[in-house]
């Protein structure tokens, strides 16, 4: 009898560890899953982010080509005004 009572408590003892470690298991999904969830959240603002960088540096690009244009429109102005300037005088 006092070795039934012994594996009793001992019986008692396992289970309350292996519910402890259900219980951390449970934990470690739902941190996991939590972990899951950012990852995916970071991953698609990272896509977000490099579709934002592409089109911003297409953009730039495209006002320094206008303004490389623009600056070559005012030289040959200004070349104009100077030649007009000395057909004047």
């Amino acid at each position: 009898e006092a070795q039934i009572r012994f594996l009793k408590a001992k019986l008692r003892v396992m289970q309350e560890e292996l519910d402890s470690v259900v219980c951390e298991c449970k934990k470690k999904d739902d941190e996991n899953q939590n972990l899951k969830s950012r990852l995916k959240d970071t991953e698609e603002e990272n896509t977000r982010l490099h579709r934002t960088i592409s089109m911003q540096h297409s953009q730039t690009e495209k006002y320094k080509m206008l303004s490389q244009e623009a600056n070559k429109k005012s030289e040959g102005l200004q070349q104009e005004v100077i030649a007009l300037e000395k057909v004047l005088q």
